[in-house]
């Protein structure tokens, strides 16, 4: 925490100093309840502040977060008395970078520091944006990453794009938060059949080692505008894994007793296209993922095969289109969420979302969004119903009531959630 506040002191110090600086960001309060129990499920007061200085070939960056999520980490009486643990603030650096406009050559950008570094086209679901590791704290947030501490240069050439990414350091994907782990744990290692959430205080995770060779990730893109009408890319990723396998397995008594996890290699090679066809927003995205072999081991019994070589592809194809009535429609079909690995084990998802505007657009309804998820569509499958009133009475103000739906039968991800349907509020102002 220490070092997160002295690197943030530091960033403001330089940013104030010039007569450049443009601060903004917003404050966003965010609650939902259980319908079941009336219980929080979730409660998150963010203020996010963003800060940037623009020269004329040396731009500066940053957004924070500052975050209380109204619990408390009180064990002990004496930590009653510890604003730390009674009102803890959490203090996240999403982004902090320097970028060099004409770096060397004029048509040479390069960019050096905490940033994300989003790829693809599809809307939130993206199948080849691997190179910041995902950030699923809040499983409703799609497509949410964490910054990388990285170098970027991009070199542009006509209507062609050249990017090249290189980070240093390997970091782990962020796992649902507070009692969704113990849903979505079991999700993610379905390699072991009885499950790992019941002996989560005894697994062990391996990161690798410190060394470039083992830690480091790094990423090359070629992008055309304009071919044909279309917006293309191709992609190469080389790295690991952000969500960790099942690699060994001790027994006692011929019961799980530890786990111990690991982050195996990972390639990918990702196309993205979007354009309009006829009036209709495009897309389509895909990631073809080069795994390395992962055998379990079941120490004094055996190996079980838990990831395959073989390449298996995540994609999405999508749409969207507004009615002369005024109302927008989007739609995505997903092949592959973003835990799922390996040939046989991916599952499809139908995204869709129907929005009208109404008194000049200062009343939005979300009347038919949501979606489907299946594998065999007749025995296993969820559906999510995700109604939503949004109301915008004055500029950068939004207030948005809601509520989440859930039903399910068989092994899917979602529908570990049928129990759990809530509604929320959430309020945002933007400055």
């Amino acid at each position: 925490m220490l070092k997160k506040i002295f690197i943030l002191i530091i960033i403001t110090f330089n940013l104030v100093i010039s007569q450049n600086l443009k601060i903004g960001g917003y404050v966003q309060f965010d609650d939902r309840v259980r319908i079941k129990d009336r219980s929080t499920s979730w409660e998150e007061y963010r203020l996010d502040l963003t800060g940037q200085v623009e020269f004329e070939k040396l731009n500066f960056y940053s957004e924070v977060w500052f975050r209380n999520f109204g619990s408390t980490n009180v064990k002990k009486l004496i930590e009653l008395s510890d604003k730390d643990k009674v009102a803890p603030v959490d203090v996240d650096i999403r982004e902090a970078y320097v970028d060099f406009k004409g770096f060397i050559f004029d048509n040479l950008d390069l960019r050096i520091g905490r940033q994300r570094i989003a790829w693809g086209t599809a809307d939130k679901l993206n199948p080849t944006d691997n190179l910041n590791p995902d950030d699923l704290e809040d499983i409703w947030d799609y497509g949410r990453h964490l910054g990388s501490n990285a170098v970027k240069l991009s070199y542009y050439v006509g209507d062609f794009t050249f990017t090249g990414v290189f980070i240093p350091k390997f970091v782990p994907a962020v796992l649902p938060r507070g009692d969704l782990m113990d849903v979505f744990v079991d999700e993610f290692y379905s390699g072991f059949p009885t499950g790992v959430s019941f002996i989560s205080d005894r697994i062990v995770v391996r990161e690798p080692s410190e060394t470039l060779d083992d830690a480091s990730k790094f990423g090359f893109k070629v992008a055309k505008r304009d071919l044909f009408g279309f917006d293309v890319s191709l992609s190469y990723v080389y790295g690991r894994d952000d969500i960790p396998v099942v690699k060994r397995v001790y027994l006692q008594n011929f019961v799980p007793d530890s786990v111990i996890l690991e982050f195996p290699r990972m390639r990918v090679l990702g196309f993205d296209l979007t354009g309009e066809i006829i009036g209709v927003g495009v897309w389509t995205e895909a990631g073809i993922f080069f795994p390395d072999r992962v055998d379990m081991e079941i120490v004094n019994m055996g190996y079980v095969n838990v990831l395959d070589k073989k390449s298996y592809t995540r994609f999405v194809v999508g749409l969207d289109y507004t009615t002369r009535g005024g109302i927008y429609m989007n739609l995505q079909f997903l092949h592959g969420f973003v835990h799922e690995r390996g040939r046989g084990n991916l599952k499809n998802y139908l995204t869709f979302n129907f929005e009208k505007k109404y008194m000049n657009d200062k009343v939005k309804l979300n009347f038919l969004s949501g979606g489907i998820e299946f594998k065999k569509l007749r025995n296993d499958y969820a559906v999510i119903y995700n109604p939503q009133l949004s109301f915008a009475p004055i500029d950068n103000f939004e207030l948005v009531v809601g509520g989440r739906f859930i039903n399910g039968r068989g092994k899917t991800t979602f529908g570990r959630l049928k129990d759990r349907d809530e509604i929320y509020v959430k309020v945002k102002y933007s400055f």
